[in-house]
């Protein structure tokens, strides 16, 4: 199926699962796509065509979600907790820091 929303988008994991601090948290580019309650992530349009994940996809049941308008490196970033305790930020405004993109992902 179609996915509900796709383009590129930063991603900085926090947390994991059961909410251990993440080893690698550093912002990183994936091509993300949503089909109903997964965020997948892939390293660009080529990797999505050959459905070749670049990593463990999000289960959006049950998550929260909110904005964080400033952080220390980062402006207008997404806040996800998941239903397991793995936290995320999402960069959805990217260098032009364009408020529309980041509010169709937000949405």
């Amino acid at each position: 199926p179609q996915p509900t929303i796709r383009d590129y988008l930063m991603r900085k994991q926090e947390c994991q699962k059961g909410g251990q601090r993440a080893p690698i948290r550093e912002y990183q580019l994936f091509y993300t796509t949503i089909h109903a309650n997964l965020m997948c992530f892939f390293i660009d349009l080529r990797d999505y065509n050959q459905l070749n994940a670049a990593c463990q996809p999000i289960n959006l049941f049950k998550c929260k979600l909110n904005k964080i308008e400033d952080t220390t490196i980062q402006r207008n970033v997404i806040h996800l907790e998941t239903a397991d305790g793995a936290e995320y930020l999402f960069d959805a405004a990217g260098d032009e820091n364009d408020e529309d993109c980041l509010n169709l992902w937000y949405s």
